[in-house]
């Protein structure tokens, strides 16, 4: 142990690991920098995306409520149809043109992404809906069908923006109530989520809706982002896989990850190298020279192809 770090090859080792490793610390250092920066970055535009996204929804909430207040307190129509009367010459008018209203709101995509009524007295529902994402006309038909199913088992709920869950569709919904004929409004949370998708980098992206007990799964692996709603209990996170965001590193980015490699195979190189053309040419002559102490006048040293300097001592020796 004490010849090995008297030999030149320990101390020729020591040297190149002393000269070397600043520059691999400062590429490592550069590096992890640079993947923190790409995080960072990502991270932000995450937060941006999730907190326009929930503002636009907070805002349309917010108008849905004076568009309910609105409907309720200014037109005729609803004012004799939510009477629930008798079912006379008025009083289809009147839901022919509540439901027309209604419809061209929808259609026009103004307000909610749906409006309904439920009226106990007669067991009349009526539902309209924007075409669901990721749904067929059939679908979207049947979906309908759930959500009347479902407003019949919680009509007296829901008085204020909440989430809800209807057959694998998530769906922030108010229900309002006059003299017992119920209406209101929903918005859909499988179109947000793909408007998020459609306004985002990143396919890998990961969108999870909730109430405010939604607890979302947080690894190191994962770069997350919580959103409350402030008018409703809807909870939105989004996560991504951390190694999405390495996607965005910049060509200097890339580049400086591309050096801490060569710096860390440069030490293990240069020793191939070194004892490649210096350590095996000084161990042949070290090996001549055992040989020639021990009285073995006629050793050679073996001729290989060296450096010119090495070469010349074999051929002398």
């Amino acid at each position: 142990k004490s010849n090995l770090r008297r030999s030149i090859a320990w101390k020729m080792v020591w040297i190149l690991v002393l000269l070397i490793a600043p520059f691999n610390l400062a590429a490592l250092y550069i590096a992890a920098q640079s993947l923190n920066h790409a995080s960072a970055q990502v991270l932000q535009s995450m937060e941006g995306l999730s907190n326009l996204a929930m503002q636009q929804l907070d805002d349309r909430m917010n108008s849905m409520d004076g568009f309910l207040f609105s409907m309720a307190e200014e037109r005729q129509d609803f004012s004799v149809y939510s009477m629930q009367g008798e079912r006379d010459t008025d009083y289809y008018l009147a839901e022919t043109s509540l439901a027309q209203y209604m419809k061209s709101s929808v259609e026009n995509m103004s307000v909610a992404d749906g409006f309904f009524w439920y009226s106990p007295k007669y067991a009349d529902t009526f539902m309209t809906l924007v075409e669901i994402y990721g749904r067929n006309a059939m679908e979207n038909f049947y979906l309908k069908q759930d959500i009347s199913s479902w407003l019949h088992e919680n009509i007296n709920h829901y008085a204020q923006w909440s989430v809800v869950d209807i057959e694998g569709s998530k769906w922030v919904i108010r229900i309002c109530n006059t003299d017992n004929f119920y209406y209101g409004a929903l918005f859909s949370l499988d179109n947000l989520k793909a408007t998020i998708m459609g306004n985002t980098a990143f396919p890998d992206l990961q969108i999870q809706f909730g109430d405010y007990s939604l607890k979302p799964e947080f690894t190191k692996d994962l770069l997350n982002v919580t959103t409350l709603s402030s008018h409703s209990n809807l909870q939105m996170n989004i996560s991504l896989p951390r190694s999405a965001a390495y996607d965005s590193l910049t060509g200097v980015q890339i580049l400086s990850l591309v050096l801490v490699g060569l710096y860390l195979l440069l030490i293990p190189a240069l020793i191939w190298v070194m004892r490649r053309i210096i350590m095996k040419p000084l161990r042949r002559i070290r090996n001549a020279l055992v040989h020639l102490r021990n009285g073995e006048q006629n050793y050679r040293i073996p001729e290989k192809k060296s450096s010119e300097e090495f070469e010349e001592i074999d051929a002398t020796f």
